[in-house]
């Protein structure tokens, strides 16, 4: 068929099927596993059924104290208590009684999973549940080596100029009691399969703490993190890496928010402006504020959009 009919006929049609069809036809030809594996294509297709759509279905996670494992289920948003399907770990398959596993970020579909709550050496994988496929990244000899003296804190996304995954993991140094600066950063690419030192400029702007969560936005990370000034005082940040332009930057956080306990304070995304949570405390918070910037990189933006009662 594919010889009577146009490439561009072939990527339209190619364009609007689910991922495990796809899989299917790649076995199939030679010329459609070209690509249908293709950047190209795989960015076409990403577009078509990911980005341009609203979400539909979210990802619910509990764990198990009987089964002592942790479970991962896909719900409709409309319905939320009933699960669609229920996904199976990677971290899970062939160990019963595994604990908790980290999502460091999710991506066009694609999570970034650490299974770390009791092993710092755990490879990062790259999990992708609509096609049941995973990958476990390489570990770098320096991670291997140095897990008890520094703290890695990652970051993934997906990056749009190269159209290409990456994971950013950034290594803070103990010393004199503190966090040294700056970290040492390293880079995966998934279309290298490797991971690279950064040679660009690193910035001594912050530290963001081993469990804060991550958003992406366009191709750029974001993390909340803080600065010292002082032995006891810290200021808050907003920490940022663009995926396309390898660059770290600083957006500033409303006043309010500047000398609030770092703990208290959570990032996330509303469609692509970001979003900082406001807890009254770390742990069994009676309300959160929510402070969304409403103009990119405008501090005079940071407006204050809800008050939620948690108790």
């Amino acid at each position: 068929m594919s010889e009577y009919l146009p490439i561009e006929m072939m990527v339209l049609i190619f364009s609007k099927l689910q991922p495990k069809s796809l899989l299917q036809l790649k076995c199939l030809s030679k010329s459609w596993n070209a690509l249908i594996s293709s950047p190209d294509f795989i960015w076409l297709h990403t577009q078509q059924s990911v980005l341009l759509k609203p979400p539909t279905h979210l990802f619910k996670r509990y764990f198990s104290t009987g089964l002592k494992k942790e479970k991962i289920r896909l719900a409709d948003v409309s319905n939320f208590d009933t699960p669609v399907m229920r996904l199976r770990s990677p971290f899970n398959i062939g160990l019963p009684d595994y604990f908790y596993c980290r999502i460091i970020g999710i991506c066009n579909g694609v999570l970034c999973m650490l299974d770390d709550l009791l092993d710092h050496s755990s490879p990062v994988v790259l999990w992708n549940p609509s096609i049941s496929r995973c990958l476990t990244l390489p570990m770098t000899p320096f991670g291997c080596d140095n897990s008890g003296t520094y703290m890695f804190v990652l970051g993934f996304g997906f990056a749009v100029k190269t159209r290409d995954y990456k994971v950013v993991r950034m290594a803070y140094a103990h010393g004199d009691g503190q966090y040294l600066l700056p970290p040492r950063v390293e880079i995966y690419a998934l279309s290298s399969g490797i991971w690279k030192d950064f040679d660009g400029f690193i910035p001594d702007i912050g530290i963001v703490e081993y469990f804060w969560t991550q958003v992406e936005i366009c191709g750029k990370v974001y993390w909340t993190a803080y600065k010292r000034n002082g032995e006891r005082r810290v200021e808050n940040l907003i920490m940022m890496f663009d995926l396309n332009e390898k660059i770290f930057q600083e957006l500033s956080l409303p006043e309010i928010l500047v000398n609030e306990p770092p703990t208290n304070l959570n990032i996330a995304q509303l469609g692509e402006l970001l979003v900082v949570y406001q807890y009254d405390t770390r742990v069994w918070s009676s309300s959160c504020s929510i402070w969304v910037m409403k103009r990119y990189g405008d501090i005079d933006s940071w407006s204050k959009e809800y008050n939620v009662a948690l108790g």
